[in-house]
This record gives structure tokens, C-alpha cells and sequence, in this order.
């Protein structure tokens, strides 16, 4: 357990830092930016669905919108909703950020050999 709790350290501190440096979003946005890019959905399903209360994620979100990385529209069949949209440019920086938190915890987890990291694998799967 202490080992699954340093790697989210180290993935939480030295990752998010990084993430944060090259594209200005925190690994919740990432992770938000990501399933707004998977779904269209309005923020209070997207909350509902994250277990994050709606005046968290709508920090959040205001945040990823001023970036550019998202916008709000109006749902196609009811025009009381809006639905949260990604854009060309949140695209281009999820892909971004995804490929920096890909590249470092390969390096991270470098560290194990074959057998080690494979059963680390089994065991996340679990």
C-alpha cells in the first residue's frame, strides 16, 4: 500500500507540476477535459457522474473555457441545457498532457523489471 500511495504522490506532485507548467491545467482538468472529450454532457452530469460537487467543477470548468479548451453550448434538443464541447486547441493540449503523464510514469515505472510490473499491472486491473 505504501508504494501505490508514493506513486500517486509522485504522480499527483512531479506529473502534475509538469502538466501544469507545459499546458496551465491541473490533473483534475486533464482528467475533465478527457471525459468532455469522450461525452457530451451538461456540467451537472459531469459532476454527477465524477463525484465532484457542482461548485468545484464549475471552477474547473470556467478555468479549462478561458483557456479556450472547452465551450458551453446549448444542448441540440432542449435549450435549457447547455453541453460541454471540446475544442480543436483542448484537443491538441489533452493529447499534450496526456503524452507528458504517459511519458513519466513510464519512467517511473521503469524502475520495476518485467515480472514486477506486470503483476503491478494485474494488480491495478483488479
Amino acid at each position: 500500500m505504501y508504494g501505490f500511495w508514493n506513486l500517486r504522490h509522485k504522480l499527483i506532485k512531479d506529473v502534475g507540476l509538469k502538466i501544469h507548467d507545459a499546458y496551465q491545467i491541473d490533473m483534475a482538468e486533464m482528467f475533465l477535459l478527457q471525459h468532455v472529450s469522450e461525452h457530451d454532457l451538461s456540467p451537472s452530469d459531469l459532476a454527477e457522474i465524477l463525484l465532484i460537487p457542482a461548485h468545484g467543477i464549475s471552477r474547473k470548468l470556467e478555468n479549462l473555457q478561458n483557456l479556450g479548451l472547452l465551450e458551453r453550448n446549448l444542448h441540440p434538443k432542449d435549450a435549457r441545457k447547455r453541453v460541454l464541447t471540446i475544442t480543436a486547441k483542448g484537443k491538441k493540449t489533452l493529447r499534450g498532457a496526456l503524452a507528458l503523464m504517459d511519458a513519466e510514469l513510464q519512467t517511473v515505472l521503469l524502475v520495476l523489471d518485467k515480472k514486477s510490473l506486470e503483476g503491478f499491472v494485474r494488480d491495478l486491473e483488479k
